[in-house]
């Protein structure tokens, strides 16, 4: 190379090393042009990066589907409303009776009233004494499955089964079948009583079903 003065200069690339490139100039100094290297990741190496990642997220959603118990982010938990339908179709009333109350079963209101007795539409009415009684001929005691009431119950009603006196409903579980006051199938069941106690606002809470009498 030919400089301003006239003189002869030498300037060659010389590779030294991997990846290292020296320039000789005309003070014959080396002198350092740049390091250029490269970086590799093999697939193994990445295969375990990517692994440990899947395992984070899917301990992280795991740990968030237990932490909610199972609910799905802003789901609420279904709640029991007292009532359910069984298979006929026939809705399972929830009735509360205290003291010198009763109740008609035969219509949608199964709120408890005052009442002296099981007399007028009143089916099921609780005593002072917590003495239940039935409108009708009586009681007659039953067993078995809720879904199968339907079948007993008319047996026993139809076939004049229903003739026991009045009961104390504090047995838990405990089921009766009965006539209504239109003279339809009833059945109860008692869900939970608190009638031995003295306090003046005890109670007993019954399961009632009602199917037309055939």
């Amino acid at each position: 190379m030919t400089g301003p003065d006239g003189s002869q200069s030498t300037n060659e690339a010389r590779a030294q090393g991997s990846g290292t490139v020296y320039q000789a100039g005309q003070i014959h100094g080396g002198a350092n042009m740049g390091n250029t290297r490269t970086t590799t990741i093999s697939l193994p190496a990445f295969g375990v990066v990517l692994g440990v990642v899947m395992t984070l997220v899917v301990g992280f959603a795991v740990w968030k589907l237990v932490a909610t118990d199972g609910q799905p982010t802003g789901t609420a938990a279904p709640t029991s409303s007292g009532t359910r339908t069984p298979p006929d179709g026939v809705r399972t009333k929830e009735v509360t009776l205290t003291r010198e109350t009763g109740v008609d079963v035969d219509g949608n209101d199964t709120s408890a009233k005052d009442a002296e007795g099981p007399t007028g539409e009143i089916d099921l009415h609780l005593t002072r004494f917590n003495l239940l009684y039935p409108s009708g001929s009586g009681f007659a005691a039953d067993s078995g499955h809720e879904d199968k009431a339907q079948e007993r119950c008319t047996k026993a009603v139809v076939g004049g089964k229903n003739t026991g006196g009045p009961t104390i409903p504090s047995t838990i579980g405990q089921q009766l079948c009965f006539a209504t006051s239109s003279g339809q199938i009833g059945w109860l069941r008692v869900k939970s009583s608190s009638l031995a106690s003295y306090d003046a606002s005890s109670s007993v809470v019954l399961a009632v079903r009602v199917w037309p009498r055939p």
